[in-house]
C-alpha cells in the first residue's frame, strides 16, 4: 500500500518494528479498554478460529455498542477468557451462545436472540414442534418493540416486559409437554436417534430458562 501510495517499499524489519512499536503504544488504551468492559451492564462476548502461521488459535472477542476487546489465545476456553482477564471481574449481563464454559462466570447470563431463533427453527423444521414456532414469533415480537423503543428514545415500561415474561414462562412449560410427548419412541427412530432428539430439545430449554436481557 505504501509502494502504490509514496512509490517506497519498507522492508519486512521495519514492517515489523512498527508493529511491535504500535502495540507498546496501546497497551495503555486496550487496558483501559478492558477495565470499561469490566463494568458494562451488557457485554457480548463470542470467538471464532485463526491461523497464526500454521497453528490454530482463536479469537476472542468481548463487546459493547461503544468499545471493542480482542484476544488471540491457542485455547478457545476458559484458559484463554481467563487471560483476557474482562470475563473474570464480570458483574453486568453476558450474552452469548450458551457455549458452556461461558456459563462457569458469576455474572448473569442472558443467551444470543439470534442464535435461540437459529435453535427454534431447527426444531420447528426437523422435529414439527409448536412451541418453539412460537418462541420464535415472541422473541420476534420483543425485537420488535425494542426497536421501536430505541426509535422513540424511551425504553421499555415494566410492565410491558412483565408481559412479555409471562408469555415466555407459559411457551417453556408447553415446551415441557411436548418436549415429553415427543420422547415416545417412534417406529423408524433408532434409540441414538431419539436420544440425540431429547438431549437436543432439552438443553434449549434449559438454555432458554437463564436470566434474559431485554437490551439485545
Amino acid at each position: 500500500m505504501v509502494f502504490d501510495l509514496f512509490g517506497h517499499s519498507l522492508s519486512q524489519a521495519t514492517v515489523v518494528a512498527i508493529t511491535g512499536e504500535c502495540s507498546r503504544n496501546l497497551t495503555g488504551v486496550e487496558e483501559h479498554t478492558r477495565n470499561l468492559l469490566q463494568d458494562a451492564q451488557v457485554l457480548h462476548v463470542d470467538e471464532t478460529s485463526m491461523r497464526v502461521g500454521d497453528t490454530r488459535h482463536w479469537l476472542h472477542v468481548a463487546s459493547t455498542d461503544h468499545l471493542t476487546s480482542y484476544g488471540c489465545h491457542r485455547k478457545r476456553g476458559a484458559q484463554a477468557t481467563d487471560a483476557m482477564g474482562i470475563l473474570p471481574a464480570l458483574q453486568g449481563t453476558m450474552i452469548h451462545d450458551f457455549w458452556a464454559p461461558y456459563f462457569r462466570y458469576t455474572s448473569d447470563h442472558a443467551i444470543c436472540n439470534a442464535h435461540l431463533l437459529r435453535e427454534r427453527r431447527g426444531i420447528s423444521e426437523n422435529y414439527n414442534h409448536q412451541w418453539s414456532k412460537t418462541l420464535s414469533n415472541l422473541l420476534n415480537g420483543i425485537k420488535a418493540a425494542v426497536d421501536v423503543a430505541k426509535e422513540e428514545e424511551t425504553i421499555l415500561v415494566p410492565e410491558r416486559i412483565a408481559a412479555f415474561e409471562e408469555q415466555y414462562q407459559k411457551i417453556l412449560k408447553a415446551a415441557e409437554e411436548e418436549t415429553k410427548i415427543s420422547e415416545t419412541p417412534g417406529d423408524r427412530e433408532s434409540m441414538g436417534e431419539r436420544n440425540s432428539q431429547k438431549q437436543r430439545i432439552s438443553w434449549i430449554v434449559v438454555a432458554t430458562t437463564r436470566k434474559r436481557s431485554w437490551h439485545s
